[in-house]
C-alpha cells in the first residue's frame, strides 16, 4: 500500500516537472517572438534564466512564474540586448577569424589554429556564465563578463558537466526530435543555472561578498 502511495505520488511529481519545463519553454518561445526574435530572444533567455534561479533558490515558496518572467523580460530588455548583440558581434567574429585560417598553411596555420581554439575555447566558457551571472549577482555590466570568465575557469568540473549535460540532451533531442519545442531550452538553462549556482557557491565568499541579488 505505501509503495503504491508513493509510486503514485512520485509519478505526479513527475509529471508536474515535466508540465512546468514544457510552460518554461513556451513562455520562452512566445516572449522571445513577442520581440521579433532578434529583440526578444536575449530578454527571454535572461527571463527565464531569473525564473529558473528563483525556482532553484526557493523551492519552499510559491512564484508566481509568468509575472516573474514578464518583470525580467520588461526590467531586463535594453541591458540583455545590449550586451547579447555584443557577444553575438564578437562570437561572428571569431568563426569569421576561424574560416580565414583556411587560406594559410603550414606552421603559421597550426600556430594561428593553436591560438584560435585557445580563445574559442575562452569564449565559451565566458558564454555559458555571463547569463547566469548577469541574474545572480549585482554587478555593473562592464565587470560581468570578466566575472563570468573568472568563474568559469576558475570551476572546471563545472564547465565540464555542462558540456556533457547539454551534449546528452542534444543527442535525445536528435532521437526524438518531438521533444525540441517543448523541452529544449527550459532544460538547458536550468542545467546550466544548477551547475553555474554551485560554482558561485565556491567564489562566493572571496569575489561577490554581499552582492548578490534577492
Amino acid at each position: 500500500m505505501m509503495t503504491a502511495r508513493m509510486l503514485i505520488l512520485g509519478s505526479y511529481r513527475l509529471c508536474e516537472k515535466i508540465m512546468l519545463a514544457a510552460y518554461l519553454n513556451l513562455l520562452w518561445i512566445i516572449f522571445t517572438a513577442g520581440g521579433f526574435i532578434v529583440f526578444g530572444i536575449f530578454p527571454s533567455t535572461v527571463g527565464l534564466f531569473t525564473v529558473i534561479r528563483k525556482m532553484i533558490l526557493y523551492k519552499d515558496h510559491d512564484i508566481n512564474i509568468f509575472s516573474e518572467y514578464w518583470r525580467a523580460v520588461k526590467k531586463e530588455f535594453v541591458k540583455s540586448n545590449a550586451m547579447g548583440f555584443l557577444l553575438t558581434l564578437i562570437t561572428l567574429l571569431l568563426w569569421l577569424n576561424f574560416q580565414l585560417l583556411q587560406i594559410i598553411d603550414g606552421i603559421p596555420h597550426l600556430i594561428l589554429l593553436s591560438i584560435m581554439c585557445m580563445i574559442g575555447m575562452m569564449w565559451v566558457i565566458l558564454l555559458f556564465y555571463w547569463i547566469p551571472i548577469y541574474v545572480h549577482f549585482e554587478l555593473p555590466i562592464r565587470n560581468v563578463l570578466s566575472a563570468a570568465f573568472l568563474i568559469g575557469l576558475s570551476n572546471p568540473l563545472y564547465t565540464i558537466l555542462m558540456i556533457l549535460g547539454l551534449s546528452v540532451l542534444y543527442m535525445i533531442l536528435l532521437i526524438v526530435p518531438g521533444l525540441l519545442p517543448f523541452f529544449s531550452i527550459s532544460i538547458s538553462v536550468f542545467l546550466i543555472m544548477q551547475l553555474a549556482l554551485k560554482a558561485f557557491e565556491r567564489n562566493q565568499k572571496i569575489t561577490f561578498r554581499n552582492e548578490e541579488k534577492k
